[in-house]
């Protein structure tokens, strides 16, 4: 019996992946997706784009982290998802040269790449970054 219910719970986590919904708490860190782009990086503000996808389970994990810093940082950086399950995603993270996901690229108010991280990137690792390059105020 318990087999059964650790297949029947795989297959529901398999489809809750499969259809997104994971991602219903990403609110705050809006999908590069969305047609904003005077909000982008390099319109004035920096930020950082996280490239990921759905299925990815170390991606799912940096989302509470991009809303959590999305929040705390508001005006000063953009923070935006960047599902490389949509086609044009994907070809801007080719042209990025993102072989890894997720990646995580802080992007100056120019647009220019300024720091690459690959893998789950803990939000105080981040604010450092953040912090010694004055984008935030030091704490």
């Amino acid at each position: 019996m318990k087999a059964k219910n650790l297949v029947t719970l795989a297959a529901i986590a398999a489809i809750v992946v499969g259809l997104g919904l994971y991602r219903s708490h990403a609110a705050r860190a809006r999908s590069a997706a969305e047609p904003e782009a005077a909000a982008e990086p390099g319109h004035g503000l920096p930020g950082l784009l996280d490239f990921g996808k759905g299925e990815c389970l170390p991606c799912q994990q940096m989302m509470p982290i991009l809303d959590e810093l999305a929040e705390r940082h508001r005006g000063r950086i953009v923070v935006r998802y960047v599902d490389m399950n949509v086609p044009r995603n994907k070809e801007r993270a080719d042209a990025m040269e993102v072989r890894v996901i997720p990646t995580q690229i802080l992007i100056d108010a120019e647009g220019k790449e300024v720091i690459r991280h690959e893998g789950l990137w803990p939000i105080e690792e981040i604010e450092l970054e953040l912090e010694v390059l004055g984008w935030i105020p030091e704490r």
